[in-house]
């Protein structure tokens, strides 16, 4: 539903001036979603101490991804005219830097991971969210 009704938004503003407007805000909502649901996925991670301790790097990255995200959050919440919003160039620009940083953060999660199934071969039987819930006894 979402799609069908985006991509009529984007053609019906195709024929009027300012059409660009519609496909900066599919932009900006896809890389809104893009972050949403890797930040929803890191934040249970990142928010145990254990792992910022093992991969500090990561975690300093991801504090600064869900500063910025949560930010942009309130600022959603506090205005919910969606296209005033969207239409902000710097809001598209502080996603695309979040999905930047979320991206070597999942690179450095799962090199962390793979560490770990090199020191513990039975690990390989095992996803990353499996391993995630391995706790130590």
């Amino acid at each position: 539903l979402y799609v069908w009704t985006e991509k009529a938004y984007v053609a019906n503003n195709a024929k009027r001036p300012g059409r660009n407007h519609g496909e900066f805000w599919l932009r900006s909502r896809g890389s809104n979603s893009q972050v949403q649901s890797t930040w929803l996925y890191m934040e249970p991670i990142f928010s145990s101490e254990d792992i910022v301790k093992q991969m500090p790097e990561e975690g300093a990255k991801f504090m600064q991804v869900d500063a910025a995200f949560s930010e942009l959050m309130a600022l959603v919440v506090d205005r919910p005219a969606v296209i005033p919003v969207a239409r902000n160039e710097d809001h598209l620009e502080q996603l695309v830097r979040c999905n930047k940083l979320l991206d070597e953060v999942q690179r450095g999660l799962a090199s962390y991971l793979e560490k770990k199934r090199l020191f513990f071969p039975r690990f390989f039987f095992l996803s990353n969210d499996e391993m995630l819930e391995v706790r130590p006894p």
